[in-house]
């Protein structure tokens, strides 16, 4: 398998906090290295969005969550 780590239920339960914990950490980790990345395009002359961008593709994504395919 590719790194994947079954465990019985019993053993998640009781290590529930110890699970969440690492989970919020590579989360904020994940959005760390988002935010470098875009930090340093910006940086190096990337253009980024306009509002008007951002909105249209939040609300292709919503559409997309919503209806279970892209238009």
């Amino acid at each position: 398998m590719l790194g994947i780590n079954i465990k019985p239920s019993a053993e998640i339960r009781k290590n529930y906090n110890n699970i969440e914990s690492f989970v919020r950490r590579e989360s904020m980790l994940r959005l760390r290295e988002h935010l470098i990345d875009s930090e340093e395009g910006r940086l190096n002359g990337k253009t980024g969005y306009s509002v008007d961008e951002v909105t249209n593709m939040m609300k292709a994504a919503v559409k997309e969550t919503l209806h279970g395919h892209r238009s």
